[in-house]
């Protein structure tokens, strides 16, 4: 297991720093430059209370000090001035210039100017500036989505600098509820959030999480929990087939990555046969994803044996062979002696990559224990006392 002491870089020592710099860290990193240059032709000659480079700063330092809301953004800023200074915004506000108008005088006839005192404009940006911010970030990214390019030259930086980087890959997943309730809105009839949608997870068949929103898909390096590719989806969206989407694209866009990763993991919802040959065959990267637990027959047979002497299912490896080789769901090799017709699990030698084959060995010759039927059980699997066998 990778501990902070064998690693190249560590989140310890980043934890350690202080706000301030943990902040200037992430918005010295940041490849935002196509962004801003892109936001600030899209505000041309607008109006520039708040300048676009330091709204996007202030938004960074909402994620990096993790403000929950807005709101709270604004009062941090307003709050704390060397962060007001860090973002970029004029801590002393600005003056607007005055108006004037003309109005008829007294005799109806002459003109008179009046002057409107010029308003101040604070310096901190309210949340309805953010929003409206916002807004305009999220409609150029729909466009020309500058915010998801950002991964790929950060992905590629730390390739060169951390040798082990992407060895140990893994995915999961993320609800993201919407704000929308899910209902359709009294009037027009449109739903509130038109791309949002509802999405289930279930456990042992039935519903463990009901959502109205999205699903957030992240593939990260599993040791320095470093995140190399991501993807927002509806939340009906399956997770499986985003997997073997996302893990195509990232390949194919970095084989670099592709031919430096070791393993894949993923939790037992993401079992699937074809996405696991694929991991191997094509990449040849394993699989760390635990077998669902689908043996529904072995199960019920399981279930009316006496109390203390069902043991788990398994099946023979090979049903075209009345052998005494059987495996259990989760994939462990067992032998069942013919003489007792005990179970022990045999003992594992290795992987063969030249002919894709798992090795065992009897656990009576691995380790020297006593089985009345081991002569007996070798003549039956066709080979000599002693010698592993191999699966593939």
């Amino acid at each position: 297991m990778a501990t902070a002491s064998n690693l190249l870089f560590s989140w310890d020592d980043v934890d350690r720093l202080g706000d301030l710099e943990r902040l200037r860290l992430a918005l010295e990193a940041l490849p935002d430059e196509a962004l801003l240059r892109a936001l600030e032709k899209r505000r041309g000659r607008g109006r520039d209370d708040y300048p676009v480079r330091a709204m996007w700063r202030a938004v960074v330092a909402m994620i990096v000090l993790q403000h929950p809301s807005l709101e709270a953004l604004v009062r941090e800023l307003r709050r704390n001035p060397a962060l007001l200074e860090l973002c970029g915004f004029d801590p002393l506000g600005r003056q607007g210039r005055p108006r004037c108008r003309r109005e008829a005088g007294p005799d109806g006839r002459a003109n008179v100017v009046v002057f409107e005192p010029a308003r101040f404009r604070d310096g901190v940006p309210s949340a309805y500036n953010f929003t409206r911010f916002l807004a305009a970030v999220a409609e150029l990214e729909a466009e020309e989505g500058l915010i998801a390019a950002m991964l790929a030259p950060l992905r590629g930086d730390l390739m060169a600098l951390l040798p082990d980087f992407g060895r140990r890959l893994g995915y999961d997943g993320k609800a993201l509820p919407a704000y929308a309730t899910g209902r359709n809105t009294p009037g027009t009839g449109e739903p509130a959030d038109p791309d949002a949608d509802w999405g289930r997870h279930e456990r042992a068949g039935k519903p463990d999480k009901v959502w109205f929103g999205y699903g957030m898909h992240v593939i990260a390096d599993t040791m320095y929990e470093i995140p190399v590719a991501f993807r927002l989806t509806k939340a009906s969206t399956s997770e499986v087939k985003t997997l073997e989407t996302m893990a195509a694209d990232l390949f194919r866009d970095e084989p670099t990555l592709a031919e430096r990763c070791r393993d894949f993991s993923a939790d037992r919802g993401l079992d699937s046969g074809p996405l696991k040959a694929r991991l191997w065959d094509t990449w040849a990267i394993r699989p760390l994803i635990p077998a669902r637990r689908l043996w529904q027959a072995e199960k019920a047979d399981a279930a009316t044996m006496p109390k203390g002497t069902a043991a788990e299912p398994t099946r023979a490896l090979d049903p075209r062979r009345a052998d005494t080789i059987v495996h259990t769901e989760q994939g462990e090799v067992r032998c069942i002696c013919p003489e007792s017709g005990t179970e022990r699990a045999m003992t594992f030698q290795g992987f063969e990559a030249d002919r894709a084959t798992l090795k065992y060995r009897c656990p009576a010759a691995a380790r020297g224990s006593v089985c009345e039927g081991r002569e007996r059980c070798h003549r039956l699997a066709g080979c000599r006392p002693g010698p592993s066998m191999a699966f593939p």
